[in-house]
């Protein structure tokens, strides 16, 4: 798994070429599914971390869709206790919460 936290968009552009054959894929750390209706962001513009196809399929994604399941309406608060669940209990990646952090914080959101 890289370690660098960068927007989806840089992700992107620079693994645009090779990902596929290396069975990688680029995660938002705020779902595409939250970013403009929620925090009025472009999908581009989101913190996003590249991860082994696998692990984000099985292992985040999974686990996200566990506790936000599509078709639910969510408001910021229930969007972060669930990847505090996810990305913090689960997943112990405190750095992606602090990424994603600020975007919580200006919503008003109880950390």
């Amino acid at each position: 798994m890289f370690r660098g936290i960068r927007s989806a968009g840089e992700w992107e552009a620079i693994l645009q070429g090779v990902r596929k054959e290396a069975g990688l894929e680029v995660h938002h750390l705020i779902e595409q599914r939250f970013a403009k209706r929620v925090f009025g962001l472009k999908p581009a513009d989101v913190p996003a971390v590249v991860l082994d196809r696998t692990f984000h399929q099985q292992e985040v994604t999974a686990r996200l869709f566990q506790e936000l399941p599509t078709g639910g309406s969510y408001n910021a608060q229930q969007i972060w206790e669930a990847y505090v669940k996810v990305y913090g209990e689960k997943l112990h990646r405190q750095d992606w919460l602090d990424a994603i952090w600020p975007y919580f914080e200006r919503l008003g959101v109880k950390r």
